[in-house]
Parts: structure tokens; sequence; C-alpha cells
């Protein structure tokens, strides 16, 4: 029910572009785009995986293709948090992955604390 909701909005919020997010993104570069298309893949992806470890490297493939597509924007130069968050905002808009909150809540209830804080793989 929650993720049915969650979509739902979503999906209204189809409008939103990425000028509206001010994320750093160069959306008429081949590159930048094919980037942000693997990684809309991979977030819709992780419904698709049952194990919480495929799970997480999806997200962190989705993650690795942001920052690329980032790092192609600006001419190789490294993006920080305050990049990321508004091109991962347009991902998930883009992509509207079904079942997400639960995606999310069962990666938070039974992957182990460790491996989560521990970095980008936790190991």
């Amino acid at each position: 029910m929650e993720d049915l909701k969650l979509q739902e909005r979503i999906r209204s919020l189809h409008w939103v572009t990425f000028g509206f997010l001010d994320a750093s993104l160069d959306l008429s570069s081949s590159a930048v785009q094919d980037c942000l298309d693997e990684a809309v893949t991979e977030i819709v992806d992780l419904n698709s995986h049952r194990l919480i470890e495929e799970k997480l490297d999806c997200l962190i493939r989705c993650s690795k293709k942001i920052f690329d597509a980032l790092r192609e924007s600006r001419s190789g130069v490294s993006a920080s948090a305050d990049d990321f968050l508004p091109a991962l905002i347009y991902v998930i808009l883009k992509a509207n992955p079904p079942l997400i909150q639960s995606n999310m809540k069962f990666i938070s209830r039974f992957a182990l604390p460790y491996r989560i804080m521990r970095g980008e793989s936790g190991e």
C-alpha cells in the first residue's frame, strides 16, 4: 500500500526536470545520458533481486553510474554529495522504481549493520 502511494506520488512529479533540481548534469552529452540510463536500469532492477547483497550491489552500481554522469558533465572533476543528491533524485523520479520503499526497509532491517556502515561494499 505504501509502495503504491509513493509510486503514485513520484508519477505525479513527472513534470520535474533536472533544471528544477539544480543538478549539474549535461544532458546534451550522450555519455551522460548513457550513464543516467544505466543508473535508472540499476535502480529498477533492485526489485528483481532477492538477496540483500545483490540489492546493495544494485544500489552501489546505480550510485557509481550517477557519479560517472556527474564526472562526465564536469569534464572529469569529481562530484560531491551536494552534486550527487539532486542527480539521485532525478534518477529516482525518472525511474519510479517499483516497491522502492519495501526494498529499502528490507535492506535496512536485514542487512548486517557493519556491511552498510563500512562504505561502498562494506567489505
